[in-house]
């Protein structure tokens, strides 16, 4: 998944120091969003390396270079479907 990385803190000030995005991740087992993976800064792209099979939502926040974190993105949804069975 890709994003656009935020240019404007949440008191309207250009934002420079953004450090990185956090990316959370809730499955269809789970009620809660875990902390999934960090992604510097500049880059603004995420491939999930282990997807769960079901639904995997993803959300993702900005942290700035004192560490204070955003409130999080809108969620983003992707359905895992099981592999095939009984491939020839």
């Amino acid at each position: 998944m890709t994003w656009d990385p935020p240019t404007m803190n949440t008191d309207g000030t250009p934002l420079t120091d953004l450090a990185m995005t956090y990316v959370y991740r809730q499955t269809t087992s789970e009620v809660t969003w875990h902390l999934y993976s960090a992604v510097a800064a500049p880059d603004a792209t995420f491939t999930d390396p282990a997807p769960a099979l079901g639904v995997n939502c993803y959300q993702v926040t900005a942290v700035n270079a004192e560490g204070r974190e955003s409130a999080p993105s809108n969620a983003l949804c992707f359905p895992v479907p099981a592999p095939p069975q009984n491939l020839r």
